[in-house]
């Protein structure tokens, strides 16, 4: 196991390339446009929001 450090350089590095970030988008997305499908196809039932975003950076 490296250090903590090696690992947060290599995480910032791939952050920069911008691929990490457009697939945390498209993650997030996705959560957002199921819950709003389920929401509709089953008013009757709770829909739980507890996905929290934040942010990559």
């Amino acid at each position: 196991m490296e250090p903590f450090h090696v690992y947060i350089d290599e995480y910032r590095k791939q952050l920069q390339k911008g691929d990490i970030k457009e697939a945390y988008k498209g993650l997030m997305r996705y959560f957002r446009d199921l819950k709003l499908y389920l929401k509709n196809k089953y008013p009757d039932y709770f829909v739980s929001s507890s996905v929290h975003y934040g942010f990559l950076e």
